[in-house]
């Protein structure tokens, strides 16, 4: 099985649009076998609906996890209050409009390869030890570099906040569910999906602070964990660093093609299409 992905299309950038349309193109003359699209189309719910159309022209299996820009709450849409309310109505529905499947609802198995997913989130536990002496988890949670500051979890009964930990600690029993499931389906292959890191090895650390402190929303030790105890696990999809990656941490193989925020230099040398092919991966399974 052939699979493309990408994530971080950030269509809230007009320059990305047009490398959007250029990678169905891609996709459509590539043919994979199926499609991951690995989260942060954009804080719209709007944006994320055309988002998920343009890829209407590919008829294979489309899957989706959304990422912490699709769950952010600006105060602009007033049918959805809380990022909870996001994830597990608005999107679902906006990934069913565009046939895609909705993984952190269901997994699904296509052939004898069984994909399973969950956005994921933070706990802390990625963050930078040489910065504890100047931030407690407190100012952490406080958000102190101001990072996902537009992020409402509530409590899963809908009421009162979410703290962060929990938050991770959902996602990933969720995935855990769902590495089971296919395991007793008999899938020869795993292909993991998340929108956070799951190894603070995949992270860049530069010895500043401005850059090092948003470490800690990078992701949870405890995501990389569970995917660990997965024995057929191929690969795990993931986006949130905007950075390439295809490298194995403690058996498990991270690879991620994101878009990312435009880059002035390359939108400036680079035509949508030849972006487009740089920023969509490969899977073989």
């Amino acid at each position: 099985m052939r699979v493309a992905f990408t994530s971080d299309l950030h269509l809230d950038f007009p320059e990305n649009r047009p490398v959007l349309r250029a990678m169905v193109g891609c996709l459509m003359g590539s043919r994979p076998d199926a499609f991951v699209l690995a989260g942060d189309l954009s804080h719209r719910l709007k944006d994320v609906e055309e988002g998920l159309k343009t890829f209407a022209p590919l008829s294979c299996p489309k899957l989706f996890v959304p990422g912490n820009h699709d769950v952010w709450i600006l105060g602009r849409e007033p049918e959805a209050r809380s990022s909870r309310e996001k994830y597990e109505q608005h999107l679902p529905r906006l990934a069913a409009a565009a046939a895609f499947t909705y993984l952190p609802r269901e997994p699904v198995l296509l052939g004898d390869v069984a994909f399973a997913g969950t956005m994921g989130w933070y706990d802390y536990s990625f963050r930078v030890r040489a910065l504890d002496r100047r931030y407690s988890l407190a100012e952490y949670a406080a958000k102190v570099s101001g990072f996902d500051l537009h992020s409402r979890w509530s409590l899963p009964g809908g009421d009162g906040a979410a703290p962060d930990g929990a938050v991770a600690a959902e996602m990933v029993a969720a995935l855990k569910e769902q590495l089971w499931w296919a395991e007793w389906r008999g899938a020869r292959a795993v292909v993991a999906v998340t929108h956070f890191v799951p190894f603070a090895e995949l992270l860049e650390v530069r010895g500043t602070d401005a850059w090092d402190v948003n470490n800690a929303y990078m992701g949870s030790a405890s995501l990389g964990a569970a995917l660990q105890t997965c024995p057929r696990l191929a690969a795990v999809i993931f986006g949130h660093a905007h950075r390439v990656t295809d490298r194995e941490v403690r058996g498990v193989r991270g690879i991620a093609r994101p878009l990312g925020y435009p880059v002035p230099e390359e939108q400036e040398t680079a035509d949508p299409a030849a972006l487009a092919e740089r920023r969509l991966g490969w899977l073989d399974v």
